[in-house]
């Protein structure tokens, strides 16, 4: 358990320090790749979740085990887990609550199936299932773009309501809450004592709700969200300096080089002229 400090501005413009206090999270990441059909290790994986699953969907929910079918756009499974010969252990393990600037804007430039798989590979699964069986053993392939466009229009309405006046209209807030909370039925807040009081503590279990909780900070937090003056980025971001326009420095220094050689082109064409 620990805190991590970030530094973002408040709506005067003025920099404040976020403590979000919260257990350690360790999310390892493999190499992955798209699985059609249970085969290897990943239908002994399956295997063993329908077994496992079969007496609680019988007895909890009432309706057969069969209605946990593999999904049919398949799922992300560590490479090579097809044919029984990936690796078992993940390329590394790292924290996301220590990278959730970045994740966000990242997961802002998924548009499809191969952008979905760089991400997933560079930061992990969602740690989502499938669709009503949030514990499969494997993020499917439908699941995850489906909860990735969620994510997405989560961001893209909050800057809309950050754009009008007074955050939008009490019936566009009461929307994007309702939507928002549907988004974080799994993290978990608690207060843990301390020598000023009670302090907040949360628990979280997948990238999904690491996400999902940055989003709640943006909404709530009273930061503003501006978006990337890069033409080839323009994602939205949470700053940190009341001057900063762009979301990173490869998008400023990007943006820097396409204005030299603008410049540089236009003074070849007068020498030309």
């Amino acid at each position: 358990m620990r805190e991590f400090k970030k530094q973002v501005l408040n709506e005067a413009g003025q920099p404040r320090v976020d403590v979000w206090t919260g257990f350690e999270m360790q999310w390892p990441v493999y190499e992955y790749e798209p699985v059609l059909k249970p085969t290897g290790l990943v239908e002994l994986a399956y295997d063993r979740y329908l077994d496992r699953a079969r007496p609680l969907i019988a007895l909890e929910l009432l309706r057969p085990a069969e209605r946990v079918l593999w999904p049919h756009l398949g799922v992300f499974a560590p490479k090579g887990w097809a044919t029984g010969k990936g690796r078992r252990e993940p390329v590394r393990i790292y924290n996301p609550l220590e990278m959730s600037d970045e994740i966000f804007l990242a997961i802002q430039h998924v548009r499809d199936l191969g952008s979905m798989l760089r991400f997933i590979n560079q930061y992990g699964v969602l740690g989502v299932g499938i669709t009503d069986h949030r514990d499969f053993p494997f993020d499917g392939v439908r699941q995850t773009g489906y909860r990735l466009a969620a994510l997405q229009s989560q961001i893209a309405d909050l800057q809309l309501l950050n754009k009008r006046r007074m955050g939008g209209t009490a019936e566009t807030r009461e929307q994007y809450a309702d939507t928002l909370n549907g988004l974080l039925p799994y993290v978990q807040l608690m207060v843990r004592p301390s020598t000023g009081g009670l302090r907040p503590l949360y628990r979280i279990g997948s990238l999904f709700d690491v996400i999902a909780l940055y989003i709640w900070e943006a909404a709530t937090g009273g930061g503003r969200l501006r978006r990337c003056r890069d033409p080839k980025c323009g994602a939205r971001f949470i700053p940190h300096r009341a001057n900063q326009t762009y979301c990173t420095h490869t998008c400023a220094n990007r943006t820097a080089v396409r204005r030299w050689k603008g410049r540089q082109k236009h003074v070849r064409k007068g020498e030309h002229a």
